[in-house]
């Protein structure tokens, strides 16, 4: 069970707000940081309990918070949390399409195609031009493990419109 005392210290580790200074700048500092306030992430973090890898810690959830918030790279979130980037990020490994996979079982993964709203590139192309939602984007595919919800594959990064 963690607790919001908790989600304040981590969070002011990675914030690097000085733990004596104002409280509530802290505050801000930590919402702004991960989007949401202490208590949600207490609260997330021990609804998720079922769900969630036996391994992980409250600082992971920051670190996903963190992640979702701002959406930086793996280089810039490795530096801010103080871990390296392998343990950012996980490894997205093909195998892992049989994981847990029903004996005699063919149908393993879903596939499906998601695009990202960027800014807008200059100077203008159109092969930017995403139809979902009518301006410049990046598209990706990704193969997702029916039984485990694991992303297996990733093929993309390229311009909606090619």
């Amino acid at each position: 069970m963690a607790s919001a005392e908790n989600f304040w210290r981590l969070g002011h580790n990675i914030a690097k707000h000085d733990v004596d200074g104002s409280i509530a700048l802290g505050y801000r500092k930590f919402r702004s940081f991960f989007g949401t306030s202490l208590s949600v992430c207490a609260a997330a973090y021990d609804n998720l309990s079922h769900v969630r890898p036996i391994k992980s810690r409250p600082e992971h959830l920051l670190w996903t918070l963190l992640h979702l918030k701002h959406y930086a790279t793996e280089h810039i979130s490795s530096a801010l949390v103080g871990e390296s980037e392998k343990n950012i990020s996980e490894v997205i490994e093909w195998e892992n399409r049989f994981h847990r996979a029903l004996r005699g079982s063919n149908i393993l993964v879903s596939i499906d195609g998601v695009d990202f709203r960027i800014m807008e590139p200059s100077p203008f192309n159109p092969k930017w031009y995403s139809h979902k939602f009518h301006g410049p984007g990046l598209r990706y595919e990704l193969a997702i493990c029916i039984q485990t919800g694991d992303i297996v594959w990733a093929y993309g990064g390229l311009p909606c419109g090619e």
